[in-house]
């Protein structure tokens, strides 16, 4: 499935036919990032776009902007030592769409160039207050543009080797889009700074990821199914840093995710190395993790390197399904647990691991675990729900209808050991590694 999609979407990246290129000094835009430059930026655009599109086109220096809205068939091209950076007054951005960067029902746009785009982003935080953090606190957000750079209903888009920094909330957020190229940017972020995910896949499908770098103080890539189905998605060769989780899928997910593919992964200080919550009603299933490197490092108390759970936002919410999820060929240092359960009236199917070595580098303390995450602090947890997260293991599975476990290692110290390496409870269809000192409960 993957290479197949890889190869059919390179077909089908942006590829401008007109090469005009659209210099925004020529349009009167400000070099020295000391004046508004949005105006002249957005005269260049507009003018790319009237005569057909072409490359509006960013020399070396800093440009002060508010909400740009980006037409088909434009390129925006960075050049070594340009910077556009978004402005700091909130009366910049337009109030329907508070986005330094907004495109709609779109298509063939690109943004390339070794330069960067930079939000401002500490502009738009409070950091005088302890915020949510487990150990030390995070910024507290103020009035902000969010999310950052905005593209609904678009199609055939392409990013490439840019760095996107400093951002004031979610940095690129993909809404309805399809055909969708990303290789070689850069998002950095300060792990402090909340809601700054990296890159949202919501409600669309058909998209590469590759080659990027992502640090931020929130989900490095996360997919949603609000609407509609999220699927196609490959994503290989990433570093992904986060201060909550590298690969999150959820929590919004009312409809399906189906058949994406994440490999050659290097995953490092995050609570939550995969994560994929249900609280929806949908569906996640049909998706693969291999050749997938996680160190935990966070600075969280408790870590999560792969979490999967079934729950409900509100008691009337009713149970989605997760289904056919592989995890292949990784290796985990990390001092957290595995938690994967699903219901007793939804249990999870098919969940297979296959040559996981889990390297425990660090002992838990149960006591400190109270609730499992419910993948948005806001949310009250359900009384009737099931919750592993405080059984003393290491690897904690339940309500499951099919777990397959193949050469699936645990290797500490021998010092502070939890009381099980392996709990089971519910759990049928399962194979056991040969040959392994297994500490098993089973329920």
């Amino acid at each position: 499935m993957g290479i197949r999609l890889f190869f059919c979407l390179l077909l089908i990246v942006p590829c401008l036919a007109n090469t005009q290129v659209y210099n925004i000094r020529d349009f009167g835009a400000d070099p020295t990032g000391e004046k508004l430059a949005t105006s002249a930026i957005q005269a260049a655009i507009d003018a790319c776009h009237q005569n057909g599109g072409g490359q509006v086109y960013f020399p070396a220096g800093a440009y002060s902007s508010g909400t740009l809205v980006l037409s088909s068939h434009i390129e925006l091209h960075f050049s070594s030592g340009a910077m556009l950076l978004g402005s700091t007054d909130l009366t910049q951005y337009d109030s329907l769409h508070p986005h330094l960067l907004w495109a709609s029902d779109a298509t063939d746009i690109v943004l390339s160039g070794t330069g960067r785009i930079d939000g401002n982003g500490e502009a738009f935080f409070d950091k005088s207050g302890e915020g949510w953090g487990d150990t030390g606190g995070s910024w507290a957000a103020l009035a902000r543009p969010r999310p950052w750079l905005v593209f609904e209903r678009c199609q055939q888009l392409r990013f490439e080797n840019i760095t996107l920094q400093n951002s004031p909330a979610h940095v690129l957020d993909l809404t309805a889009c399809r055909f969708v190229y990303i290789d070689g940017i850069r998002i950095v972020n300060s792990f402090l700074s909340p809601n700054t995910d990296g890159i949202d896949i919501r409600d669309t499908r058909d998209v590469i990821i590759s080659n990027c770098y992502i640090r931020t103080g929130d989900d490095a890539i996360c997919l949603k199914s609000h609407r509609d189905t999220v699927q196609n998605i490959l994503v290989n060769n990433c570093y992904l840093s986060s201060d909550d989780a590298a690969i999150k899928i959820g929590t919004g997910t009312a409809k399906a995710v189906r058949h994406c593919h994440f490999s050659n992964i290097i995953i490092d200080s995050t609570r939550f190395g995969i994560a994929l919550f249900m609280l929806d009603g949908g569906e996640n299933a049909y998706c693969t993790f291999d050749r997938i490197f996680i160190k935990g490092r966070s600075r969280h108390t408790i870590e999560y390197p792969i979490f999967i759970d079934i729950d409900q936002r509100y008691p009337e919410s009713p149970l989605g399904k997760q289904s056919h999820l592989t995890f292949s060929d990784m290796q985990i240092f990390s001092r957290g647990k595995i938690l994967i359960a699903g219901q007793e009236k939804a249990k999870l199917q098919e969940i297979e691991l296959r040559n996981i070595t889990f390297f425990r580098n660090e002992s838990i303390d149960f006591k400190r675990i109270n609730r499992k995450p419910r993948g948005n602090r806001t949310l009250s947890p359900i009384p009737a729900s099931k919750d592993l997260s405080g059984r003393p293991a290491t690897f904690s599975f339940g309500y499951i209808d099919g777990l397959y476990l193949e050469n699936v290692r645990l290797i500490d110290d021998g010092s502070n050991k939890p009381e099980y390496d392996i709990w089971m409870e519910k759990v049928g269809s399962n194979q056991m590694p040969e040959g392994q000192n297994w500490i098993i409960h089973r329920n």
